[in-house]
């Protein structure tokens, strides 16, 4: 098979209204063909306020409905390393509860956090038959490293500054960059054996202190989950996955006290289809949470869908 089987999309969202943070990661490729550009959607609806992970009355029908649309250029100068930019654009509306008084419908958009992403291949294991005892099986390990730039608006965050009293959807979650430069550490690795395959994958992202005196925690991402390849050969592949993801993170901080409506450990669940048929690459999956501990009065996401396309040249 002519590419290499990393589908996840890494450093994927958060259990609060925040997905600020999600990232795009087409797959490495094996081919002569150096360059590819993906295109990729994540929708997010956040429609049930939590308190301290407990589902509460919404009654003011506070909602946020959210749209990262990402372009992709990765550059695979090799079969083992490749460096990607992803620039997203963000479409936020909502509907929250200010200062215990007033209902606030409102919209914004805008260009996000960009980020520089470097990848290397540090292990892999090709298919050999002959080779090992009639066993077709093959594997992957891969590392990467990189850096996020504050180009996202980050001015909904002066709200902070007004003392503005919100019920599960805080300034945090409405801004459409963080302020800060931050680093992206991550390990990615799949297995194969036939037609089944296992894909394990992490991100830790390190926040620095961002434009008016807030930071964004520090936060662990992980995604995977067992697949099943229903065609594969040289030229197409078709698979299908249990696709799982989840993450870990603290508080934020304002004035280096806590935002204590900001901690949370999430998982989510769903199916994924994944094509590949030349240069081309289709990907496409429904989630939906099964786990939600949260901190705090938090709207918290129903359910995401996530759709990209790429192609090599």
């Amino acid at each position: 098979m002519k590419t290499s089987f990393f589908l996840l999309s890494l450093l994927s969202f958060s259990a609060s209204a925040c997905d600020l943070c999600t990232c795009y990661t087409p797959p490495l490729s094996e081919s002569a063909r150096p360059f590819t550009f993906s295109l990729a959607e994540q929708f997010t609806h956040f429609g049930t306020d939590r308190e301290d992970g407990v589902k509460v009355a919404n009654p003011h029908g506070e909602r946020l409905d959210s749209s990262i649309t990402q372009a992709v250029l990765a550059w695979a100068w090799s079969e083992r390393f490749a460096l990607q930019l992803n620039v997203p654009f963000i479409a936020r509306s909502y509907r929250r509860w200010v200062d215990d008084s007033r209902l606030e419908v409102g919209s914004l958009s805008g260009l996000g956090d960009a980020s520089l992403i470097a990848r290397s291949v540090v292990w892999r294991h090709r298919a050999s038959p002959v080779c090992t005892g009639g066993f077709d099986w093959d594997g992957n390990v891969a590392v990467l490293a990189g850096v996020k730039a504050p180009t996202g608006d980050s001015s909904a965050l002066r709200e902070n500054y007004q003392g503005v009293e919100t019920g599960g959807i805080g300034a945090h979650d409405l801004a459409l960059g963080s302020g800060s430069w931050d680093g992206l550490l991550g390990i990615e690795s799949e297995v194969r054996y036939g037609a089944f395959f296992f894909e394990a994958n992490a991100t830790y992202a390190r926040r620095t202190p961002g434009s008016d005196q807030y930071r964004f925690a520090d936060d662990l991402t992980w995604s995977g989950g067992p697949g099943l390849y229903l065609q594969r050969n040289a030229q197409r592949s078709i698979a299908l996955q249990c696709a799982l993801s989840g993450e870990t993170k603290g508080f934020d901080t304002f004035q280096g006290e806590p935002d204590t409506d900001s901690g949370a450990t999430t998982l989510f669940v769903g199916p994924r289809a994944v094509v590949f048929w030349d240069r081309f690459h289709a990907d496409a999956g429904l989630e939906y949470p099964i786990i939600l501990h949260t901190i705090g009065l938090q709207t918290t996401p129903d359910y995401r869908l996530r759709v990209a396309v790429g192609w090599q040249f």
